[in-house]
């Protein structure tokens, strides 16, 4: 069975990936922290800016983001591609028909810093659609995704 193993941090898994949309020139390279409390895949403010998407130009979630100090408004953007490196050097491509794009006109400095320090999150729609299954052993700090070729 295909695996990509993934980063084992003190209180969270990570794993990089390239993120592919037509709102973007080519695709960008982005650090996941997986959060299976989660059930949309959500890009941060910081990983939006960085790739050039303006959350003003994208149409505005019915859903909030709640977690990491409150309610947060949340853009869509559709069409998305996730690309992940397995073990096997082999690529696994998710298609998802949107991700949640973390969103704030606030311009507030103190809000800023709080904004950017939140992650980019892998939600489990993206563990769904590509038919991934989370193996994780915090003692010896070891974790992968498993998922059918």
């Amino acid at each position: 069975m295909p695996r990509i193993t993934l980063t084992v941090n003190k209180s969270h898994l990570e794993l990089v990936g390239q993120v592919y949309s037509p709102k973007l020139t080519g695709g960008a390279t982005v650090k996941f922290m997986i959060d299976t409390g989660s059930s949309v895949t959500i890009l941060s403010l910081r990983d939006a800016e960085m790739m050039g998407i303006d959350g003003e130009t994208l149409p505005r979630s019915p859903q909030k983001s709640v977690g990491y100090g409150g309610p947060m408004e949340l853009r869509i953007l559709e069409n998305v591609m996730l690309v992940f490196a397995a073990d096997d050097v082999k690529a696994k491509a998710i298609e998802l028909r949107t991700v949640a794009v973390q969103y704030s006109p606030l311009k507030d400095k103190r809000v800023a810093r709080m904004l950017y320090s939140v992650p980019t999150v892998l939600g489990t729609d993206a563990l769904t659609a590509g038919e991934m299954t989370l193996w994780a052993d915090w003692k010896l700090a070891q974790a992968h995704l498993d998922y059918i070729d």
